[in-house]
Order: structure tokens, then C-alpha cells, then sequence
């Protein structure tokens, strides 16, 4: 029998993604009214052979792949110059409770006090975007000197980075002049799903005439251990270097689930870059 849904939807598989939840999950969802996309970008410098390594730009910090927490102990960021003192830091995340529930979670957090840590005023289990928050046309915003790290407590914290690689979250390469995180990982509040509709990767073509890469999406929900998707898409420089690809079906990804893009290189030190695309679904009941 076809489950009602509260509406009728123009994309085919938008609406097979809703009845989809409603009948695995037993969720009734809204895209339009939730009315928010959300895309996921990231860069790698460090894909290196055999190793699963998450596409974002935390392994200067000699971070592979996230350690994650099950507290809120996500508290404090840094500059790594000591001139980073004017700039304040939009950071998004999410909250954890005792059920594993997330709550998802804007904050500024500053001005930056250079090399010293500042606190948030709301402590993280999870922290997904980070960016120079905007001035005003008389005062304009200041660009950042530094690389700006995110990370759990302030002890520990030499030259703005933590002397522990694993309590590193998420970092804001400023010294390359980018001023916001370049993280293709997030995770979906305890109200929300994430309907996946595509992906796009890349690999540098300076990684050798030999170099070949492959690109998943590990999925992992509330109290499980990371699966992968199977996309499995291969990529080398004696052929593609990009692939762009829109799922049919969609993808659906449930409430309190942490989502990553990886990367898997047979060369050290392999640059590259992705994004996962989609669109949130709030749940009504």
C-alpha cells in the first residue's frame, strides 16, 4: 500500500527519498518548508597509500581522520600567529546530550587572541564549518595571518595548535588565504535527514604520472560503526581526474548520523579535493 505523504513533490526521486524515510524510519519529513541545502566541500594534502583519509584540511595538525567525542568537549580555537587578534570566527556545529541526541548550533566566537585559545560560549561535540565572520562596509572584516585550529580544552596549546593531534576538529588555513574550514564531513541533528543527491572529487595532476586515488562516503549513524556507501570511484592521471556524479536514487542519511568523504591513495602526500552535495528533510512527526 503507498504511504501518504504530506505532499507531492516535482522531483521524482525527492519524493521517493520522503516515502523512503517514511517507510524505513516511519518519519513524515518537509524539504520545502526546512528550505536549506547543504553542501559539504574539502581539500587534502595528505591522502597517502592505503590509508583512508578524510578530505579536509586538518592534517597539517597531523590529523588523518577525526577523533570523535561523545561530550561537549569541543571548547576552544587559535590562531598560529600572534597577530590574529581583530578577527572574530563564525563557528557551526552540534551538541551532544546523554542520548546521543545533536543539536545543531551557530556561535561567534572572539575576537581571536592570537596564539592564546579562546572559549566558546557554547562547548561542541561536533564542529563542521568555520569562517571570518563578515564586518561592515566602514569596518571591514580582517584577513587572517594564521591558520585558525578548533580543538577540545585550552592546556596543551603550543604556537596555537595542540600538542595532541587528536583533539583537533577542524582547522581554517589562513596562511594559504582561505578564511573559512574546508571540511567534506559533517553530521545531521536529532530533527533533520539529509538527502544526498551527488558528489564531486578531484585529484591534483601533480601527484605523479602514476598516481591514482579512490573516493567514498563513510556513513556512520547513531551508536554504529563507519560503512561505506560503495561509490567507489576511481580516479588516476593517466585518465580521469574528476568525476562528477548525481545519485539516482537519492541517498538518505538519518537523524545523529556523522557523514565523511575519504580518500584512498597508492602515492604519499596526494592532494586532493570533494564535496558532497544534498538537501535537509525536517521531521513533522
Amino acid at each position: 500500500m503507498l504511504l501518504p505523504v504530506e505532499r507531492s513533490y516535482a522531483d521524482f526521486w525527492a519524493e521517493m527519498a520522503v516515502r523512503e524515510i517514511q517507510k524505513s524510519y516511519g518519519h513524515t519529513v518537509d524539504i520545502p518548508n526546512k528550505a536549506k541545502s547543504l553542501v559539504k566541500f574539502g581539500r587534502t594534502y595528505g591522502a597517502d597509500a592505503d590509508v583512508r583519509t578524510t578530505v579536509a584540511l586538518f592534517q597539517d595538525t597531523g590529523v588523518i581522520n577525526e577523533t570523535f567525542v561523545t561530550t561537549n568537549a569541543i571548547t576552544h580555537m587559535a590562531s598560529e600567529d600572534t597577530g590574529d587578534t581583530e578577527q572574530t570566527i563564525v563557528l557551526e556545529g552540534q551538541t551532544i546530550d546523554a542520548d546521543g541526541n545533536l543539536t545543531f548550533v551557530v556561535q561567534n566566537v572572539g575576537p581571536l587572541t592570537g596564539t592564546t585559545a579562546v572559549a566558546f560560549s557554547v562547548p561542541c561535540a561536533r564542529a563542521t564549518r568555520a569562517y571570518v565572520k563578515d564586518g561592515t562596509f566602514s569596518s571591514p572584516a580582517v584577513p587572517l595571518s594564521g591558520n585558525v585550529n578548533i580543538f577540545e580544552g585550552d592546556t596543551g596549546v603550543v604556537g596555537g595548535k595542540k600538542t595532541t593531534s587528536s583533539k583537533t576538529h577542524l582547522t581554517i588555513e589562513g596562511v594559504a588565504g582561505t578564511y573559512q574550514s574546508e571540511k567534506a564531513a559533517t553530521s545531521i541533528s536529532s530533527l533533520d535527514y539529509w538527502i544526498l543527491t551527488g558528489i564531486t572529487c578531484a585529484m591534483q595532476k601533480d601527484g605523479g604520472a602514476t598516481a591514482a586515488v579512490e573516493f567514498d562516503i563513510d556513513v556512520r549513524h547513531l551508536g554504529g560503526v563507519w560503512r561505506e556507501l560503495g561509490l567507489e570511484v576511481s580516479l588516476r592521471t593517466t585518465a580521469n581526474v574528476m568525476h562528477a556524479e548525481t545519485f539516482t536514487p537519492y541517498i538518505v542519511v538519518p537523524p545523529n548520523s556523522d557523514v565523511r568523504l575519504v580518500a584512498t591513495s597508492n602515492v604519499a602526500g596526494l592532494k586532493c579535493t570533494g564535496r558532497i552535495r544534498g538537501i535537509l528533510a525536517k521531521i513533522l512527526y
